[in-house]
């Protein structure tokens, strides 16, 4: 296997497992979020539902961009993610 193909097969694995941690995290957010009483706690947990639709979908659009052999762009989307 050449070194460009462990470098997709990485990435592609890496992303796999990112977007699982994202997803994963959504919905511990989302059961929280439904048990939520307190105003202050639903607040807070709406904002990291938010933050995580961010997160998810800056994964899904760095993976689209190398696929697409665009590096560029995929190294924007992995920077500009926010972080926790």
């Amino acid at each position: 296997m050449s070194n460009s193909s462990k470098l997709c097969t990485y990435f592609v694995l890496l992303s796999l497992l990112a977007l699982k941690a994202a997803t994963d995290t959504h919905t511990v957010i989302t059961g929280l979020l439904e048990k939520a009483t307190d105003q202050a706690e639903k607040d807070a947990l709406t904002t990291c539902e938010n933050a995580d639709h961010i997160v998810m979908n800056s994964f899904q659009q760095a993976a689209t961009a190398f696929f697409e052999k665009d590096y560029n762009s995929m190294l924007e989307y992995e920077k500009s993610e926010p972080r926790g």
